[in-house]
């Protein structure tokens, strides 16, 4: 496979079409109440995507809503929840967004004429958020500072990479405190993290918490009390 086609079948991975769980969890709104809740149960959701005879999305069925419904009743006759959506050509992190800030069991994908493709769980998402993020592989984690001014991504990376260890992922949170301070989560290859936290602190980069690290080897104390005899004799 060739560098280009790798890259579309890499940018293809993170589109939440293809991710959706295709034609599951909707009803149509000829079906009936009774019909809804079965499958309500049989697939233990609390709502449904709901589709018109066209396939297109017309709004959610909650089980709020069958609550008061006679079971004979028509879908398409109640009163159904706001629709949220997304198309199929939107990042899985906009997913991720939208389902967290909507607090969605659910997300339905549409394409561009509005209809219903599949759709996306809760679970999936974060599955494969973290299995973008590295979380299932073994290493260690760690939390630094920089100040805003100075940070950048390719100085981090440089650091990091001076120390003979990969990165995994990398995430930053700039806007939790309105304090000048990017704040920085880095998985790495290795659950020897001792060499890294010394480059960074060299580089002015201050570690604020390491985890999942291995306690350290007899060469890296020794590494460590050679440092701190530099100190005490400066």
């Amino acid at each position: 496979m060739s560098a280009d086609d790798r890259n579309q079948a890499r940018k293809a991975d993170m589109l939440v079409r293809e991710l959706i769980q295709e034609n599951t969890w909707f009803v149509k709104q000829g079906d009936t109440v009774a019909e809804a809740v079965a499958l309500m149960e049989s697939v233990r959701v609390e709502e449904l995507p709901v589709v018109d005879e066209e396939g297109r999305l017309v709004g959610m069925l909650s089980k709020t809503i069958t609550s008061t419904a006679a079971p004979n009743q028509p879908v398409g006759s109640l009163h159904l929840e706001p629709r949220y959506a997304l198309r199929g050509g939107a990042h899985f992190f906009d997913a991720v967004v939208v389902v967290l800030m909507k607090d969605l069991p659910i997300l339905p994908v549409v394409d561009e004429d509005d209809i219903y493709l599949g759709s996306l769980t809760k679970n999936l998402l974060f599955r494969h958020c973290a299995r973008e993020l590295g979380i299932h592989l073994p290493g260690a984690v760690l939390e630094v500072e920089m100040n805003e001014r100075d940070y950048a991504v390719g100085k981090l990376v440089h650091a990091i990479e001076n120390s003979d260890v990969k990165i995994l992922s990398l995430s930053t949170d700039m806007s939790s405190y309105d304090d000048g301070i990017a704040r920085i989560t880095v998985k790495l290859d290795s659950g020897d993290a001792s060499r890294v936290r010394h480059v960074l602190e060299h580089y002015g980069i201050r570690v604020v918490a390491s985890f999942n690290e291995r306690a350290a080897d007899d060469d890296d104390l020794e590494m460590r009390v050679r440092e701190f005899m530099r100190y005490l004799e400066a």
